[in-house]
């Protein structure tokens, strides 16, 4: 039993923070969002179309609630929408790390790991007792309710897939900032060369 208990204790220590860890990748994956949308600002001629899209032209230095971006299909949309209109390819080709973020597997994965543990149920770790994730009602013809007893197993290897999930998306986070970080220097040397 105390073997248990101790498996128990280092999986939910292992697990919860690989999920601090996740959670701060999402925060800054948003940020490539920010930051294909300040770039295409630099150009004032896109404001007025920022603002259509986005609802802002992203003032500097604005804290402004409505001026950070959520990374999301809509978000992406309206990004590309913005960035065919700029004038320069270095500019129209700044929604494109946004882009390859956002359907990256890894991306996909990880904003389902956050959007259950803060909009829908998030599974106990293993070794810990906790309400099963699937309904213990049954349908044979009739509804009954299933024979209970069994082990709690939705947590099972939770700690070693949300630690493999972080590493993943880690890597395609690094690979589309950098691609950004290019694409951003681009845009600002064509505009001190203008």
């Amino acid at each position: 039993m105390k073997r248990r208990s101790v498996d128990a204790a280092n999986e939910m220590a292992h697990r919860a923070m690989a999920e601090l860890a996740s959670y701060y990748l999402l925060a800054t994956g948003h940020i490539v969002a920010n930051v294909a949308a300040r770039a295409l600002a630099l150009d004032s001629q896109l404001h007025a179309k920022l603002l259509d899209h986005l609802g802002s032209w992203y003032p500097v230095g604005s804290s402004e609630r409505d001026d950070w971006l959520s990374l999301n299909k809509e978000t992406v949309r309206r990004l590309r929408r913005v960035a065919r209109q700029a004038t320069t390819p270095a500019a129209q080709n700044l929604a494109e790390p946004p882009t390859a973020l956002l359907v990256s597997t890894a991306w996909q994965d990880l904003d389902q790991l956050g959007g259950a543990h803060y909009h829908r149920r998030r599974p106990q770790s293993a070794g810990i007792d906790g309400v099963p994730l699937t309904s213990p009602w049954r349908s044979n013809g009739a509804m009954h309710m299933g024979g209970g007893g069994s082990q709690y197993t939705d947590g099972d290897g939770l700690a070693s897939k949300t630690t493999d999930l972080a590493r993943r998306a880690l890597d395609d986070l690094t690979s589309v900032m950098q691609r950004l970080l290019v694409q951003v220097q681009t845009v600002v040397d064509g505009m001190t060369k203008a």
